[in-house]
């Protein structure tokens, strides 16, 4: 028997210059997806971190709606007693002035005080992580529109009880909707 054909490619069981691109691409696959996965955990995390600012708003409205009218409310710019014209801007800027109830909120994706907008607008990038409050405003019965809503102003008069709803805008500048608060 003549043994002409000799098999010149014997696997010696070791990979071949194919098998070691494939196995690189495949590190590189997985290298990258994991990357990816790490972006969008601190992505996620940075709107959690902002949703949580929203319901702080919401708690500190609503644990102290009641308590404004009375004597000793511990934030006198935002009292409702009958007598003082006191106005959400001056409030405002006593809630978030240095030693305020929200001094210590910092929007997470600019890592900046955290700003008040009027309306979040896809279209605005410096809305990003911004906070939205609006003054709903009852209509009168039988009206085809429940309740007005317009953002709250600098100039609006806080003397009486006010029904706040809490917005934030996310990554994109979209809103994220967290409730309506009585204030």
């Amino acid at each position: 028997m003549d043994l002409a054909h000799t098999n010149a490619g014997e696997d010696t069981g070791k990979p071949h210059l194919w098998d070691w691109l494939f196995l690189i691409f495949l590190l590189a696959a997985v290298i990258g997806v994991a990357w990816v996965g790490w972006l969008a955990y601190h992505e996620g995390h940075k709107t959690e971190t902002i949703k949580r600012h929203g319901e702080a708003w919401g708690q500190f409205f609503a644990t102290n709606a009641a308590k404004r009218a009375l004597d000793d409310f511990p934030v006198e710019a935002c009292s409702a007693k009958a007598e003082a014209k006191n106005t959400w801007g001056d409030c405002y800027q006593a809630l978030v002035s240095p030693g305020g109830p929200m001094d210590d909120l910092i929007n997470p994706f600019l890592n900046s005080p955290q700003k008040l907008a009027p309306a979040c607008n896809p279209s605005d990038r410096s809305l990003v992580g911004a906070l939205v409050l609006e003054k709903l405003t009852p209509t009168p019965p039988g009206s085809p529109v429940p309740m007005v809503t317009e953002a709250l102003a600098d100039g609006d008069l806080i003397n009486q009880k006010l029904q706040i709803r809490i917005t934030v805008c996310d990554k994109g500048a979209s809103p994220i909707r967290v409730g309506e608060f009585e204030f």
